[in-house]
């Protein structure tokens, strides 16, 4: 049986981590792997939250389900928007805000 190491599915990308990493250093990794730039999942679920925050519903409606079963965005458009906006901001909630 061989150890399963830190990973994530092939279809979204690598980590490359070496079997004997810290604790700290994968967790310090996988951060880095999800609020990447290249990766707007992470960015559009927060934005999606926040307004869900403010005005009682989320520009998609299933906030906990950003995938196949999940509801389409009202306005893609608006949400690719302020997620591009809050990346651009270095992540600041208060600019989003």
């Amino acid at each position: 049986q061989q150890p399963v190491l830190p990973a994530v599915p092939n279809l979204l990308g690598n980590l490359a981590l070496e079997r004997d990493v810290d604790d700290p250093t994968r967790r310090q990794v996988l951060a880095d792997w999800i609020s990447r730039d290249d990766n707007p999942l992470t960015a559009r679920v927060i934005v999606n939250r926040i307004w869900q925050s403010h005005f009682g519903v989320g520009i998609v409606e299933t906030s906990n389900d950003f995938g196949r079963n999940g509801a389409r965005p009202t306005h893609p458009e608006l949400l690719d928007y302020l997620a591009q906006r809050l990346v651009a901001s270095g992540w600041s909630l208060k600019a989003l805000h």
